[in-house]
């Protein structure tokens, strides 16, 4: 079950204007099964993050869900669980005008997985080497070569006279 984050996103007011007075979240399920959905939306406030959005909704397969929260705080967190990995989601935070909100715009490969992927600590050492084993039994030889046997004496024959040689 992929669980992911868009992070905190910082939307402090520049000249008394906030950049991101909505947060626009878009999901689509590429899967073949209906997936479920879930989205939890915080804000901050000192050190403690405060839930304000908590959604839970199928999606059919090839289904796509638009979903806008307010996000008027200076700094919020959304995140995502999801019962499939062929579930896509981008957001994007939008000012007063409408207008994208460039700073706060995330395509799915920019969220975050949620829980133990923290970073990976050093290697442990090495442990000893252990004792070395038993020597096997010796295997059976085998002859290198097959044992020829002797062929009995030919006797010699007579010579025969020379046959003269036609010309």
């Amino acid at each position: 079950m992929p669980e992911l984050t868009t992070g905190l996103i910082e939307n402090t007011p520049v000249g008394g204007v906030r950049p991101s007075v909505t947060f626009t979240i878009k999901i689509t399920n590429d899967d073949t099964v209906a997936s479920t959905v879930q989205i939890e939306g915080f804000y901050v406030v000192g050190t403690t993050k405060i839930l304000y959005v908590l959604e839970f909704f199928v999606l059919d397969p090839g289904e796509v869900a638009t979903r806008i929260y307010y996000a008027e705080f200076d700094e919020f967190e959304f995140q995502f669980f999801t019962s499939s990995d062929a579930v896509e989601i981008s957001a994007w935070g939008k000012d007063a005008a409408g207008n994208l909100t460039t700073a706060h715009r995330l395509v799915a490969a920019e969220l975050d997985p949620i829980g133990l992927t923290g970073i990976t600590g050093a290697t442990g050492a090495t442990g000893d080497t252990g004792a070395t084993g038993a020597t096997g039994a010796t295997g059976e030889g085998v002859d290198r070569f097959a044992t020829v046997t002797t062929r009995t004496k030919v006797t010699t024959g007579k010579t025969l006279a020379n046959v003269p040689t036609s010309e």
